[in-house]
């Protein structure tokens, strides 16, 4: 698999891939993003589901469709592992049940039963877009976005999953929460895993 290159801006250029995302297409970006920022003429290095764009201090060096090669993924350079733990308490856990016609139960163990992979860091800074998130609980953003969504929000939309690192407006449907702090330990292509909290205090508790 390859990233053709095309031009961005006077300094910067757009590496892209044809195909769609995935997380192993996450973590190729991340490995080949990181490459790049190890050389001194690049400024900056942003990361998308399916692209690119590095920033050049001088005339990039790359203007035409010339393919880059993908770098191939095994476990030595799998991303960095996370275990977030989440109050599934959201305000629209109930409604995100309903629509996609399970319990809440049932919505608390597709959500924290799959592994996610960091896709990208935006619209905010260290807001980390999940890939992997259940086809099950695919659905649109809210009709009416909130005016203020509360750091560390774990919410979905548009098929992917994502945390509230701070105070901001937004759409996305809050399944519960966690400490926004953990979210600065992001990168694309790490990997994600969410536990319910309530889970295991119960189990800490022996049960009771």
């Amino acid at each position: 698999m390859q990233l053709l290159a095309a031009p961005f801006s006077t300094y910067s250029v757009r590496y892209f891939s044809e195909c769609g995302p995935s997380a192993a297409l996450s973590q190729q970006l991340a490995i080949v993003g990181e490459e790049f920022s190890k050389n001194n003429n690049v400024l900056d290095v942003a990361i998308g589901f399916t692209e690119l764009v590095v920033s050049y201090n001088n005339i990039p060096p790359h203007r035409g469709r010339m393919p880059i090669n993908l770098p191939t993924i095994n476990s030595q350079n799998d991303g960095a592992q996370h275990i977030i733990s989440v109050n599934y308490n959201g305000e629209d856990l109930n409604a995100i049940a309903n629509h996609c016609h399970v319990s809440t139960t049932e919505a608390i163990t597709l959500h924290s039963g799959s592994e996610y992979t960091v896709a990208m860091i935006g619209f905010k800074p260290h807001f980390p877009y999940l890939h992997g998130l259940n086809t099950k609980l695919h659905l649109a953003r809210r009709a009416s976005p909130r005016q203020k969504v509360k750091a560390g929000a774990v919410a979905i939309a548009a098929g992917h999953a994502g945390i509230y690192p701070s105070d901001t407006p937004g759409g996305w449907h809050i399944v519960g929460y966690c400490d926004p702090a953990l979210c600065k330990a992001l990168k694309a292509g790490d990997k994600v895993t969410f536990q319910d909290k309530g889970c295991q205090d119960k189990n800490s508790n022996g049960g009771n």
